[in-house]
């Protein structure tokens, strides 16, 4: 990660997450550059009719929004799972600092999120 020890033990979890981004997108830009040439290499000696695209030797961003989304909708079962909240409004308290706590920290479909995983719970149901 080219950090020294001290630079790697002050890291917050926002900011190792983000380091982690930076690199798996300069992944992808290496990939590309290397699809670029294996896609030209498959299509010139290619019998398909149908060109195989750089993009075809890019490792997807699709998966990790789908991880980071099922990892979020994880960590919302788990807070009422050892918060458990008695009456409705102590639920509707903690589902509004929860989605907010996630809009905090970069989740913009924090609330779409949270219906997902309690539809009785979502503002129309209550």
């Amino acid at each position: 990660m080219g950090l020294t020890d001290y630079e790697f033990d002050r890291l917050t979890l926002p900011k190792f997450e983000a380091l982690c981004e930076r690199l798996f997108q300069q992944h992808r830009r290496q990939c590309y550059y290397a699809g670029i040439g294996a896609a030209t290499d498959v299509n010139i000696n290619s019998t398909s009719k149908t060109p195989i695209s750089p993009m075809a030797f890019v490792p997807g961003s699709v998966d990790r929004d789908k991880q980071r989304k099922e990892r979020v909708k994880q960590n919302i079962r788990a807070i009422f799972t050892m918060r458990r909240p008695g009456s409705s409004a102590e639920t509707e308290e903690l589902r509004q600092g929860t989605i907010a706590r996630l809009k905090k920290a970069g989740h913009a479909d924090a609330e779409e999120l949270f219906n997902q995983v309690f539809p009785s719970l979502s503002r129309g149901k209550q």
